[in-house]
């Protein structure tokens, strides 16, 4: 029973410490005035049209988030017109699975699996301070559709979300 405890110890310890050295964890976005989102990059192995829709649902979602908790009072996109007061959001497109008609099927075998998507989008996303340059933090995110949204477009909408939720957990 010992040896547990102290396993248990050894991983909040390693956890513990990786929250506090890892700059991620500590960065305030807080004191930025306009959300600007760049043009989003997409790899060659994904089809292009997805970089204009996952820059349109990080720009939907981060309005519809600032509007309930008042964190920006302009937003963007593209290049901003003024580096003062903005924090730019880099996205890249780096992977995607498209839904397919096996894994619908697999997972209509599991109880409860038609609630689970098939497609997913992989990306990544620098929140830069645009008065500087300096990249604030990266976070990457792996977006999934779910149940009868089994579409790449909803797993982007979904990303854009998270997107939004992460500058909520940074907002101090």
């Amino acid at each position: 029973m010992k040896s547990y405890i102290k396993i248990l110890m050894v991983i909040l310890t390693i956890f513990s410490i990786f929250f506090i050295i890892n700059p991620a964890f500590s960065q305030s976005l807080k004191g930025y005035t306009t959300f600007c989102v760049e043009e989003v990059k997409v790899n060659p192995s994904v089809p292009q049209m997805y970089g204009p829709i996952l820059q349109d649902a990080i720009y939907r979602q981060v309005a519809r988030y600032s509007g309930k908790y008042g964190w920006f009072n302009n937003f963007s996109k593209g290049k901003p017109a003024t580096p003062n007061g903005v924090l730019i959001a880099k996205a890249q497109i780096t992977s995607y699975s498209p839904p397919t008609p096996g894994k619908r099927i697999g997972k209509s075998f599991i109880p409860g699996g038609e609630w689970f998507g098939s497609c997913s989008v992989q990306f990544e996303v620098q929140f830069i301070d645009a008065a500087t340059g300096k990249v604030i933090f990266t976070k990457r995110y792996d977006s999934k559709s779910t149940g009868t949204n089994d579409t790449v477009e909803y797993a982007i909408e979904r990303g854009g979300e998270y997107v939004a939720k992460t500058i909520y957990r940074h907002w101090r």
